[in-house]
């Protein structure tokens, strides 16, 4: 598997990892969620997502084995780095 589909799983199975504790939070506390009672709360969802990200990333780097759960594949995606932009033409 190429690092773009590494970096595609392991941020569907972590997107999905945090949309399963919303609907858990939802359903153990009664709330309704409704699509449009979330556009005032995109910020903060935004953030949530930011802030279980960075954390899945810090646990699954002490912890390998939680990578895995986290992200379902325990490597990181790594990428080579860009070519240099094309020289400019002389004769232009």
């Amino acid at each position: 598997m190429n690092d773009t589909n590494t970096a595609t799983v392991r941020t569907t199975v972590n997107g999905t990892i945090l949309t399963a504790v919303i609907i858990g939070a939802a359903a153990l506390f009664g709330w309704t969620i409704d699509v449009a009672d979330l556009a005032p709360w995109l910020p903060v969802l935004a953030g949530a997502i930011a802030i279980f990200y960075r954390a899945s990333l810090y646990v699954s780097e002490r912890w390998p084995k939680l990578g895995f759960v986290l992200f379902g594949k325990t490597e990181a995606p790594v990428y080579s780095p860009l070519p240099p932009p094309p020289a400019p033409d002389a004769n232009a």
